[in-house]
């Protein structure tokens, strides 16, 4: 993932998140929908504004356990996708 810069934020109108920068093929992320573009809003209910907060709060899980996460895709539907880590 990567930070959202100020005019992307614009363009597809959120205030925060982290833009998806790869998604493998067939993995987990790819098969709940998550595709490379999407904004990850939020994890486990909670904000996310960078990186860095997204790794924080995944730090906290182990491998098997979902997380939920609220994403707005290229198109500008908004998602709740449960992915499992490590899966």
């Amino acid at each position: 993932v990567r930070s959202l810069a100020s005019d992307e934020k614009k363009e597809r109108s959120v205030e925060r998140g982290v833009v998806v920068s790869h998604v493998e093929a067939f993995g987990e992320a790819y098969e709940r929908g998550i595709r490379e573009g999407d904004v990850i809003l939020e994890a486990d209910k909670k904000a996310i504004r960078s990186p860095k907060d997204l790794r924080d709060l995944l730090e906290k899980y182990k491998q098997g356990d979902a997380v939920l996460l609220r994403v707005k895709n290229s198109r500008g539907q908004l998602a709740f996708v449960a992915v499992q880590l490590g899966g």
